[in-house]
């Protein structure tokens, strides 16, 4: 087979990736310390199975899985199915998935395209994770390959058996924002390019609406991801109001350097204002549930915590009457299960926890009403002041000085080093609830309601927790600033910055919200103030060496002056009259 150089250059990269992933399969989390390289976290990293974690699969179901990759989430549908049929183009790739996978029994691996293989079998799910943007390569004879590829999948199902499909909005955000195309080699080619013979094909949701509707699907339902679904931090549903909270968790993740046009969440932000479907038009990603029976499943939301360390990932699912929240993988359980301890031991009057236990998850009943800090935010300004201090009341129930704690062992040495003379104006709570904030309450016939208490600590000011409050809560600047001065929060801030920062370092995977979230990119408008920059030195240095020249000039001027006057003749002449008599050896006095 011979290739073009740019191929040649493709390929190339393609094996050094294959062989950089099979070295590190099973220790991602070790091997990104050393190489934060979004290649080998789209292939290795947990987080990708979170594209499906959520979706309630029924027990001891059958799977086909079209377009395996690496196995990114293959292991979890072993582990929780039957059967698991994994399909994949690349023979290098199903090398690895088996070798990643290979204490799965119940996994079978096929290679080559479905032109190619023969599956006799019916599936109770037929999963397309990314892979109808590759329908020509799957079918190559067919004409219309994204359609014959759903049609294809659909006389594998089983009665009532669902079609799972994944891939990137053609009209996505990071689209417009100059990520390069299914190749990576154009950036705008996905928004205006139609698929060639052989080529990939991103579509719109109208488009796949059409395609899913022209195979004899009438019952289907979108969800939108952000920032995509192969790293998914927020999957939700029409039936869903998205806010300006939710936006936030729009991680999104780039190349090293890469060229972009704007900061996503910014025009977001601005598009929600619009309109949500507007909003919804520009999403990056889609999860599609498609299928005979008329009901559709009643998740409408789905958060995960991708950016804590991974013993603290958990997800947050919201149905249609009840929030169900769990671990996103095996580590995880134990941080549910201290939320769980927190939940029984939170003991204060006029306060009531509205999660329980249910399996290895923790459930509540969806309430209906608006969060305690949205509510601040929309009361008038005296009923904001009473109602926030209806919440510090509660928090000052248990209080205690510092004197009687300041040896304590479990109390903090950033604590200690602090100036005692306010310390002893602070009060202090021996159990802190540090999630007891007005974002995770409601307020209802003067009763709060409290829930997502995931973290406690020992012998903290009550002040803090306030700070805490204020800080992540959902109110204007103003309104913060209001609160700030009351409860005389600049005097201590710097104690609470330490202490937040403390909280965060504990909390935090710094390696995936810095060097893989959060990574370095360039922007149009550097780039335009780089260039400029270089013209104007540019500039500079031309300007510079024209008055080089001139001063040169002048110079010569002067000297050819010099030459033809006549005091310098005449020195000229005593100088050769010294050469000739120096030459015959007689000194001149």
């Amino acid at each position: 087979m011979e290739f073009c150089k740019e191929e040649e250059i493709l390929v190339t990269e393609e094996k050094e990736l294959n062989s950089k992933i099979e070295k590190n399969i099973g220790n991602y989390e070790i091997a990104k310390e050393g190489d934060t390289s979004i290649e080998l976290m789209l292939a290795l990293s947990g987080i990708r199975k979170n594209v499906i974690n959520w979706y309630p699969l029924k027990a001891n179901a059958e799977i086909l899985e079209i377009g395996a990759n690496y196995g990114e989430i293959t292991g979890y549908l072993c582990a929780l199915c039957k059967n698991v049929i994994s399909v994949e183009l690349s023979r290098e790739k199903a090398k690895i998935m088996a070798k990643r996978h290979s204490d799965k029994e119940n996994l079978e691996c096929i290679v080559g395209n479905l032109e190619e293989v023969q599956i006799d079998k019916q599936f109770d799910y037929v999963m397309i994770i990314g892979q109808i943007e590759k329908a020509s390569k799957w079918l190559p004879k067919s004409d219309n390959p994204e359609k014959d590829l759903l049609l294809l999948a659909s006389k594998m199902l089983k009665e009532n058996g669902k079609i799972l499909l994944a891939t990137d909005n053609k009209f996505g955000m990071k689209y417009w924002n100059g990520k390069k195309d299914l190749e990576s080699t154009l950036e705008y080619k996905n928004l205006i390019e139609e698929r060639t013979k052989n080529g990939s094909k991103l579509f719109s949701e109208k488009q796949l609406k059409e395609i899913i509707e022209e195979i004899g699907y009438k019952n289907y339902k979108f969800y939108y991801a952000l920032p995509d679904y192969k790293m998914p931090n927020l999957i939700y549903s029409k039936d869903y109001t998205i806010t300006k909270e939710d936006i936030s968790r729009n991680f999104q993740y780039y190349k090293l350097n890469e060229l972009l046009n704007f900061k996503e969440n910014e025009v977001y932000l601005q598009l929600l204002d619009e309109n949500k479907e507007i909003f919804d038009f520009f999403a990056n990603s889609f999860f599609v549930e498609i299928g005979n029976e008329a009901k559709q499943n009643d998740i409408k939301y789905i958060a995960f915590s991708n950016y804590r360390k991974e013993k603290y990932r958990i997800m947050t699912i919201i149905r249609e009457e009840e929030v169900i929240k769990k671990a996103t993988n095996k580590i995880a359980q134990e941080h549910i299960n201290n939320i769980l301890k927190n939940n029984l031991a939170f003991h204060k009057a006029n306060v009531k926890m509205i999660e329980k236990k249910e399996n290895e998850e923790i459930v509540s009943k969806y309430i209906k009403a608006e969060r305690f800090d949205i509510f601040l935010e929309r009361a008038n300004e005296k009923s904001f002041i009473e109602n926030f201090e209806k919440y510090v009341n509660i928090l000052y129930q248990d209080a205690i000085d510092f004197r009687p704690i300041e040896n304590n062992p479990e109390l903090k040495e950033t604590i200690k080093k602090y100036d005692t003379r306010k310390l002893e104006k602070m009060k202090f709570i021996e159990n802190a609830y540090l999630d007891f904030i007005p974002k995770n309450c409601f307020l209802i016939n003067d009763e709060f309601y409290v829930f997502d208490q995931e973290w406690t600590d020992k012998y903290m000011p009550i002040e803090y927790i306030i700070y805490r409050a204020i800080q992540n809560s959902n109110l204007t600047k103003e309104r913060k600033e209001i609160l700030n001065q009351k409860y005389d929060i600049t005097e201590n801030e710097d104690l609470f910055i330490k202490l937040e920062e403390e909280f965060r370092e504990k909390l935090i995977d710094s390696v995936m919200l810095k060097e893989i979230f959060n990574r370095k990119t360039v922007n149009r408008e550097e780039i335009v103030a780089t260039m400029n920059h270089y013209n104007n030195l540019k500039n500079i240095a031309e300007g510079e060496k024209i008055r080089l020249q001139e001063v040169i000039q002048e110079l010569k001027s002067e000297l050819d002056n010099i030459y033809s006057s006549r005091s310098w003749k005449i020195i000229e002449t005593l100088r050769k009259i010294k050469k000739i008599k120096n030459k015959k050896g007689k000194k001149i006095k």
